[in-house]
């Protein structure tokens, strides 16, 4: 996952990763955020996810990008 600092959301639920937005929320051409590398998709499914769901996503996301920021 890329180095960088998560939205101040009070922490986690157990059993949930925290969210990977640190609140530079701008689409690219491509519907990706380029704060926190997902896409429009991803971003508005993800407090509906489970934390098994969430998991996958940010495992994905470090898979997708690398530690580039």
């Amino acid at each position: 996952m890329p180095s960088m600092k998560r939205a101040q959301t009070g922490g986690a639920r157990p059993g949930y990763p925290e969210s990977p937005c640190i609140r530079l929320c701008v689409l690219d051409d491509n519907k990706v955020c380029v704060g926190c590398k997902r896409t429009i998709e991803e971003i508005v499914a993800w407090s509906t996810m489970s934390g098994a769901e969430q998991w996958a996503l940010v495992r994905k996301l470090a898979d997708r990008y690398g530690n580039a920021d």
